[in-house]
């Protein structure tokens, strides 16, 4: 016997040992016939196993587990066909192959590595949804199984969650009951050109793994949409996004999905789709292989922490108005007292559907009025609901307790917003900003000229086009259908139209004659009269009068002095001299 055949008899010697000591029966070693060899056979319980023994001296050779190709894996498959039809046949408990591989060092011990149930190459597909914007693209999710030293690579232009799912995927795969492949397994997102982001792809991953190493049938799994976050104890956990991921997955043609049990229900609004929310792993392997499906524990024990869930992002809101517990929080307009012109000026704008700027004082109740706009607007459409529902599902400010949005929302961005927060944008693949959040609802810019000028300038396009495109060096993103109110009331500005001298600089309008062109409907607001003024306004309104009687040329009376103003306070009891010209009712 040569060199290289005392090695493979001591390998052969090595994987027996390593057999029996886990519990199985060697029942044959070096099995020949014209086909091939069997290197040993043997029994584990009711099951047939053939194990093919490969050995190698350690040094810049491949593992030997490689050495197992596609035309060796067939061999091994009709050796195993006539090693049971020359015997017994097929055992109750199934035949199955696995592989031994045993490395040689110049010192020290040998390393033996055992691959259970089949050590040959498996493949196995499932589908998911990666979304672009607030649209899918559905990915094909491949696993291959190769022998090899155990491994695991993901590729397919993943971001740095989806590169964790590795992790998440073993642990959740292990602490399910199931068998972790040991061996060389490779999962490919395609097509590769599509930027995948987010934790939504590892039930996906777990479930193809699973197929390729022959937990799970791979034709059960192959036209399936699986859509889901993996914990480490194998719960599934719902992301966001899941409405247009399933609307992409519908129009593609694929008729089952499965999600997490607290997104069914949003992932039932899709037509056509049968949709199975799953509690853990464990379930759908139960349901997949026509098992008993185990009973898993509600998570969170009745605590809805939507943070923690995944389905809402604190702080990703941008101001929008969707109050949860019904209409009894939702303002009214019935709230406004007085107000006519403006009252009509917001029935015109939502009936039209027009733009509409408010200008007035301080406190004369714009803001109070633009807050009721989306309470005037008519209940939104199945269709609209829809769309409503898709983008505040991505940008992860869709209530739970809600997965329908069915009335306009109302959306009210701080002055310091920039313009990627109210456009969109944002690193790697462009969010929703608040011009999307308002879709088919009211975009209220409080403080308006306080507004950055390119921030504003951007809304030019969406107010000609109704839609909001988002091109970045991945690529362009439309975040906006057609179909959203906006109005903004500016800062304090006069009746004239001039800011008043103190506020020159900070109340000069920074927007385009393109935006303010936009807004067809326009009121002047001012205080609602019928009722005597409070405390705190009447010194400043008196002042004011006393000093336009002083200083007719003074609109304002900017030239009275503060110690003839406190001096004069309060004024003696009977008509007053002069009255404040924008008022009609006498100071108290």
């Amino acid at each position: 016997m040569n060199a290289r055949g005392a090695l493979g008899r001591y390998g052969e010697d090595l994987a027996a040992r390593l057999l029996t000591g886990a519990g199985m029966t060697v029942v044959e070693r070096n099995w020949r016939c014209r086909a091939g060899e069997i290197d040993i056979v043997a029994r584990d319980g009711d099951a047939l196993v053939f194990c093919e023994v490969k050995t190698r001296r350690s040094g810049g050779f491949e593992h030997p587990m490689a050495a197992v190709g596609p035309a060796k894996a067939d061999r091994l498959r009709r050796l195993a066909e006539i090693w049971l039809d020359r015997h017994e046949g097929t055992p109750p408990g199934g035949a199955r192959i696995d592989l031994v591989g045993v490395i040689v060092p110049p010192r020290g011990a040998p390393v033996t590595e055992h691959a259970r149930g089949g050590g040959l190459m498996g493949f196995a597909r499932a589908c998911s949804v990666a979304l672009v914007g607030v649209e899918g693209v559905v990915v094909e999710v491949q696993a291959d199984l190769e022998p090899g030293v155990a491994a695991f690579t993901l590729v397919g232009l993943p971001d740095k969650s989806l590169v964790e799912s590795r992790d998440r995927v073993r642990a959740a795969v292990v602490n399910s009951g199931a068998e972790w492949p040991q061996k060389k397994l490779t999962v490919g997102l395609s097509p590769a050109s599509v930027p995948k982001s987010g934790s939504g792809f590892d039930l996906a991953v777990a479930c193809a793994a699973l197929g390729a190493a022959g937990r799970l049938d791979p034709a059960a799994i192959a036209d399936v949409v699986m859509v889901g976050e993996l914990g480490l104890d194998g719960r599934v956990r719902p992301v966001r996004g899941v409405l247009p991921a399933i609307l992409a997955a519908a129009e593609a043609g694929y008729e089952h999905v499965v999600v997490a049990e607290q997104s069914a229900g949003e992932a039932a609004l899709v037509p056509g789709v049968s949709v199975l929310g799953v509690r853990s792993l464990r379930q759908l392997i139960a349901v997949l292989c026509d098992e008993p499906v185990p009973d898993e524990p509600v998570q969170g024990q009745g605590r809805l922490d939507a943070a923690s869930a995944g389905l809402m992002v604190p702080g990703a809101g941008v101001g929008v108005g969707l109050a949860a517990g019904g209409d009894a929080h939702r303002p009214d307009l019935a709230d406004v007292a007085g107000q006519p012109r403006a009252r009509q000026a917001l029935e015109v704008a939502a009936a039209s559907g027009h733009h509409l700027l408010f200008t007035g004082p301080p406190g004369a109740g714009k803001t109070m009025l633009a807050e009721r706009l989306s309470a005037v607007l008519p209940p939104l459409t199945r269709r609209e609901s829809l769309e409503v529902t898709a983008v505040h599902s991505v940008a992860g400010i869709l209530h739970p307790g809600e997965p329908l949005v069915s009335r306009a929302p109302y959306c009210a961005p701080h002055h310091s917003a920039t313009m990627q927060s109210l456009i969109g944008g944002g690193n790697g693949v462009p969010r929703p900003g608040a011009v999307s959040l308002a879709h088919r609802g009211v975009l209220f810019l409080d403080e308006a000229p306080e507004f950055s000028g390119k921030a504003l300038d951007a809304l030019r396009q969406p107010l000609e086009s109704g839609h909001v495109v988002v091109a970045r060096a991945a690529g362009v993103v439309r975040l906006l259908k057609p179909g959203s109110s906006w109005s903004s009331p500016p800062t304090r500005v006069p009746a004239d139209g001039t800011p008043s001298p103190g506020r020159a600089a900070s109340a000069r309008p920074r927007w385009s004659a393109a935006i303010r062109h936009g807004c067809p409907v326009r009121c002047s607001t001012g205080w609602t009269c019928g009722s005597r003024w409070s405390r705190s306004d009447a010194p400043i309104s008196w002042g004011r009068a006393a000093g336009a009687s002083r200083r007719p040329s003074s609109p304002h009376g900017c030239g009275t002095p503060g110690h003839g103003r406190r001096s004069g306070w309060p004024p003696p009891r009977g008509p007053p001299t002069a009255r404040c010209p924008a008022m009609s009712c006498a100071p108290g």
